[in-house]
């Protein structure tokens, strides 16, 4: 029996299903090898294709519905290799090491307070092996991109694979530029033949980290900066035009 599921959990789930960094992860988890720990591994999008690989992976989630979801999708091979964990990634406390650790797909923009960021990388140093490696990904903050979305409504209409019904999915980001904060005001409205089923409103902020202040902290942390590459999918050189930051780290 399905569980009940919140509709912005679903939503998510939904609007990550089609991200490529799946492969990517798989081709990092290779070079690394050994047990695996994701954190804020929402619905599963990349434990899952970790799992079906062969690596054992720990996800650490903090919303039920979230973890309800990656349970649905489990399938014999993968639910031998998946650990699901309810946690706080800033307070987790698992008794094991692990090889490799993530924290991908901007989990750390959730993070909006550098004692926050800091009591999550402390608590990863206790669970990193001595090998062990710890994979930062977030969005590089474009300020002319930030500037192009700052205000204005955005719209995604899509089905709800669950429910068959229609989704319209309305974000307003708002930035404060000199805190680099994001407070997004978000509609989620589920209908069919234009009769409204579920509705919900959200407002959520978040922190966006820069480069410099990243580093400060990681160093602050006591862990090692392997590298930085401005790509996920391959190691480049860091260039202000990249999307992504993605850091190394180490013990």
């Amino acid at each position: 029996m399905k569980r009940y599921v919140g509709l912005l959990s679903e939503v998510k789930d939904i609007t990550h299903k089609n991200q490529t960094d799946v492969d990517a992860y798989v081709q990092i988890a290779k070079k690394y090898n050994g047990k695996i720990l994701e954190l804020g591994s929402g619905s599963g999008h990349i434990s899952l294709g970790l799992a079906q690989e062969g690596y054992h992976v720990t996800c650490l989630e903090i919303h039920r519905d979230m973890i309800h979801l990656h349970e649905e999708k489990l399938t014999d091979v993968t639910e031998d290799n998946t650990t699901l964990v309810l946690g706080d990634m800033t307070s987790f406390e698992l008794e094991e090491s692990f090889d490799l650790i993530i924290a991908a797909q901007n989990v750390i923009n959730a993070l909006k307070t550098k004692e926050d960021l800091l009591q999550m990388l402390s608590a990863v140093r206790k669970h990193l092996s001595d090998v062990g490696v710890f994979v930062v990904e977030c969005d590089y903050p474009s300020i002319d991109l930030m500037k192009s979305i700052n205000e204005v409504e955005r719209i995604e209409l899509f089905e709800n694979p669950r429910s068959n019904m229609n989704i319209e999915h309305k974000v307003i980001s708002k930035f404060n530029f000199d805190k680099m904060t994001r407070t997004d005001s978000i509609v989620v409205t589920e209908y069919i033949e234009k009769k409204i089923k579920r509705r919900i409103q959200v407002i959520k902020d978040f922190k966006i980290w820069t480069i410099d202040e990243l580093e400060e902290i990681f160093k602050e942390a006591r862990l090692q900066l392997m590298l930085v590459s401005g790509s996920l999918s391959s190691i480049e050189p860091f260039a202000p035009d990249s999307e992504h930051m993605v850091f190394f780290l180490k013990v």
